[in-house]
């Protein structure tokens, strides 16, 4: 019975951290993707596959938050 509650909480575990990247990976939702782009600009993502060759790049420390507190960045993940 032991085994079946650890196997169901490590489960729940990667699920969880899967719905935390997928939602990091898209930088704000489609709201903000398309601001980006009404100002004529490339998203984060975009500008790093433009700079790298296909494959080369390795994203490290996707969960790193800022701690910024001018111009109202407190307020902004």
């Amino acid at each position: 019975m032991t085994d079946e509650v650890k196997q169901s909480s490590t489960e729940d575990k990667i699920r969880d951290f899967a719905v935390r990247v997928e939602k990091l990976r898209q930088m704000g939702g489609a709201k903000a993707v398309a601001r980006q782009r009404d100002g004529g600009k490339l998203t984060a993502r975009e500008r790093l596959d433009v700079l790298f060759d296909p494959g080369t790049f390795q994203e490290a420390q996707l969960f790193v938050k800022h701690h910024a507190t001018l111009f109202g960045m407190e307020k902004k993940e």
